[in-house]
């Protein structure tokens, strides 16, 4: 049995403009299909191919957690200096193409709903007394968790004594 497929091919041509000096280029791009066949024995490479071309990446969440800290000690140049490491590494993933979002969350402890006897109860949280909150999250993409778990280890929020949570999203939606 013979296989019959389309393979895509696409053309790139640079024509630089009349004035040499500018450095100007037009682009040009043609893209047209052509006839390949594959026989019995490379066909099961076919089908490897356009799987792996439907294949995605599983998605992270990277929560951060951390203690309630005084911040009267660090100087105004030190707290730049660690913002600038975490924009330095949220920018190194963006590059790479594999930061979905993330954001610090606010100091001020949010808001704990819970649901008592069919009462709907929210309470300020966390206290000040609370050993460790939640800072901020970053959702990534990786292959797996070993991956995963590579990409986290770089993030600067290990450096300065925080713990990061590592959880697979189950995505339900498509």
């Amino acid at each position: 049995m013979a296989v019959h497929m389309h393979m895509m091919m696409v053309k790139l041509s640079a024509i630089k403009l009349a004035d040499s000096n500018t450095g100007i280029y037009l682009f040009r791009m043609s893209i047209y299909m052509e006839p390949i066949r594959l026989v019995d024995e490379f066909s099961h490479f076919a089908g490897w191919i356009f799987n792996q071309q439907e294949k995605t990446m599983a998605k992270f969440l990277l929560l951060l957690h951390e203690q309630p800290t005084d911040f009267s000690e660090i100087s105004a140049e030190q707290i730049q200096g660690v913002i600038a490491e975490y924009t330095a590494w949220r920018e190194n993933l963006i590059e790479r193409s594999l930061l979905v979002g993330g954001e610090k969350l606010k100091d001020e402890g949010g808001r704990h709903l819970t649901s008592a006897d069919g009462r709907l109860q929210v309470v300020d949280g966390p206290y000040s007394e609370a050993k460790e909150v939640l800072g901020g999250y970053f959702m990534i993409e990786a292959d797996d968790y070993a991956a995963a778990v590579q990409i986290s280890s770089e993030c600067p929020h290990l450096k300065y004594g925080g713990r990061i949570e590592l959880r697979e999203i189950d995505e339900i939606h498509d």
